[in-house]
């Protein structure tokens, strides 16, 4: 019995290893248990998006892991006859587009920014309790986890939270370079 069993056995194996030779030139497939290498760019993952928009102003930033978006208002093409009126000065078409690739060294920068920053675990702003007030967003994605943050600029309000603060003046200065890059 033994022997038919292993007679049953190689006849098998051999037919697999002619349906499927293997090359030794090529290495093996790495098995189910085999641990996998981490992948340098998941640590690194990262999104945020920054908005600001006023009677006079218009900002967005939005770094999506691989490129940088912003856009912004025209300084040029604000035109407010009324600059209380509380609603913009500005249409769309006086806006500026610009788009680039983030580099890895700008994507590790942005991540180690939101995990120092402590921005993930801060408590939300105060809202504008009924005053009139200037928002400023950020939404961010990290790890998995995402976050809505809106500080409200008033007289009287407090002041922005340090995380906030930092992030936001972070996407600032890539507006900035955006800006200013030809």
């Amino acid at each position: 019995m033994k022997v038919a069993t292993l007679a049953v056995t190689a006849l098998a194996l051999a037919a697999c290893s002619r349906a499927n030779p293997v090359d030794p030139a090529k290495p093996a497939p790495p098995s189910a248990h085999q641990a996998h290498p981490p992948d340098a760019n998941l640590a690194d993952d990262v999104y945020i998006a920054y908005h600001h928009d006023a009677e006079t102003a218009y900002e967005d930033v939005v770094a999506d892991g691989e490129s940088l978006n912003v856009r912004w208002l025209d300084p040029a093409a604000v035109h407010c006859a009324n600059p209380v009126a509380q609603e913009p000065c500005w249409k769309p078409s006086d806006m500026k587009t610009r788009t680039r690739q983030l580099t890895p060294a700008e994507r590790h920068e942005l991540a180690q920014l939101v995990d120092r920053s402590g921005i993930m675990k801060d408590d939300d702003p105060p809202g504008p309790g009924g005053n009139r007030a200037y928002p400023f967003t950020l939404n961010i994605r990290r790890n998995g986890v995402t976050r809505k943050i809106v500080y409200y600029s008033a007289p009287g309000m407090a002041p922005m939270p340090d995380g906030f603060a930092r992030v936001q003046g972070r996407m600032e200065d890539l507006l900035r370079g955006m800006m200013l890059a030809k």
